[in-house]
């Protein structure tokens, strides 16, 4: 909804997710869905699919002007790089 106004206004934005938003991170994403794992393996396997989409989706979009907006497991984020601010919607 926040990204369709963006749009509809003219204003640069993607829309992606957490844990997700690359190839490699919907890997790991499943790997988290779909598997037994120990609390410590889970939690390292999220970090490394938020350093993939952070580092190959969120960053370049900031450098290029965009709105990045995304879902996360505990709520909405809307990240907006020339005025260094994270808005996080619970």
């Amino acid at each position: 909804m926040l990204y369709e106004f963006l749009v509809s206004k003219k204003i640069k934005a993607i829309h992606t997710r957490e844990v997700g938003g690359t190839i490699e991170a919907e890997k790991i994403r499943n790997l988290l869905v779909y598997s037994e794992l120990l609390p410590m393996s889970e939690l390292l396997l999220v970090m490394a699919a938020r350093y993939e989409h952070l580092s190959k989706v969120i960053v370049p979009a900031l450098a290029d002007g965009c709105f990045a907006i995304g879902l996360y497991v505990i709520g909405l984020w809307l990240w907006r790089s020339n005025h260094n601010s994270l808005l996080s919607i619970r």
